[in-house]
């Protein structure tokens, strides 16, 4: 089951997960030397959501985010850290990955 979620960013579809990483890669995607396009894979295991009820209804327990890599942010995350990810609905050309607007590593 694939939660499909309007592709514009509309405030009801955003909620936050916390969760612990259990994938995590970047990958250079550039298409010319020039220009750097590192790209960030990540799975989130989901703990809880906020709002809670998100938790229900999502048809999976991890969620995977792919976006432009944020390289002050995203160098600092690795396997087993715990973040907090502001999702803003689907990736565009695959649903069952999910597009993000804020990833936050929390220290324990």
């Amino acid at each position: 089951r694939i939660i499909v979620m309007p592709t514009e960013d509309i405030p009801n579809v955003r909620f936050e997960v916390t969760g612990t990483v259990t994938q995590f890669n970047i990958a250079d995607r550039s298409k010319t030397v020039k220009v750097k396009n590192n790209y960030t894979y990540i799975t989130v295991k989901v703990e809880k959501t906020e709002p809670a009820n998100v938790a229900l209804n999502l048809p999976v327990k991890e969620l995977k985010f792919s976006s432009q890599t944020n390289e002050t942010r995203d160098r600092e995350i690795s396997i087993g850290d715990q973040v907090k990810v502001t999702v803003v609905g689907n990736n565009y050309t695959d649903p069952t990955w999910f597009r993000l607007s804020d990833l936050k590593k929390i220290n324990r």
